[in-house]
């Protein structure tokens, strides 16, 4: 099958396409000198992530931060670079050719510092049902929420949701219904041009102001994240629906 087809950037624009779906969908743009700049001019702060790819690698933050002076970062390490023709330069040696994509910066809500998203697992026999929702949080340092790549760790939803400080004046009960409802909602979109599909990780956000994102959706979502929490129920059943069940 064409990868392009199972692409970021498509899946991007399946959802984007959504009436339903395109408020909670960050801006995105394939990435170019002009895009980048377009972006940063709107947005000041971005992520750039490759169009293909998974567990985090090669994403970076690019973040305005005074005239013609830009941080970027990168794992756990950032540095300030003077200049779109410095920053130009330092992505091109960081992307090694790979196609990348420039997203909307998120302002997530945050634990102890420490950037916060959700991963949510939509399964599907006869019908579309979330099967387990946790939270990733990243590790100290770094942008990314991917466990194995930052060092990070998960809780439950509703644990994360009652202890970050910016969410206090919002219902945990109520984000995770949003939480169920997009998930739910994406899936059946995808689930139209992909008609063998029947798992679908999402790695979704809430931003201070309790709104919740689709960042991205994943087809080979990593279902052992749910085996960390102490309960494992979630992970019971999430193994129950993939069973038997053909890789695509």
């Amino acid at each position: 099958m064409n990868r392009t087809y199972r692409s970021k950037w498509h899946k991007y624009k399946i959802l984007k396409s959504s009436a339903s779906l395109a408020g909670m969908v960050p801006k995105t743009l394939p990435l170019s000198t002009q895009s980048l700049n377009s972006m940063l001019k709107k947005y000041g702060s971005v992520i750039l992530k490759p169009m293909s790819g998974s567990g985090g690698a090669g994403v970076m933050q690019v973040t305005a931060v005074g005239k013609r002076r830009y941080k970027v970062h990168s794992g756990r390490t950032s540095k300030i670079l003077a200049g779109e023709r410095a920053v130009r330069a330092y992505l091109r040696h960081r992307q090694r050719k790979r196609r990348y994509m420039v997203q909307r910066r998120i302002n997530l809500a945050t634990l102890n510092g420490r950037k916060i998203d959700f991963r949510v697992m939509a399964q599907r026999r006869k019908t579309w049902k979330v099967t387990g929702k946790l939270a990733k949080i990243a590790g100290k340092g770094f942008i990314i929420t991917n466990v194995a790549r930052s060092k990070g760790y998960v809780l439950p939803a509703g644990s994360a949701l009652n202890r970050a400080p910016s969410l206090k004046s919002h219902s945990a009960k109520r984000i995770q219904s949003r939480l169920d409802t997009a998930a739910l909602r994406a899936a059946k979109r995808l689930s139209s041009y992909y008609p063998w599909l029947r798992t679908v990780g999402f790695d979704m956000g809430v931003d201070k102001g309790g709104k919740v994102w689709i960042i991205e959706a994943n087809f080979k979502p990593n279902i052992y994240l749910f085996r960390k929490l102490k309960d494992k129920t979630m992970f019971r059943r999430i193994v129950s629906y993939d069973r038997g069940r053909k890789r695509k």
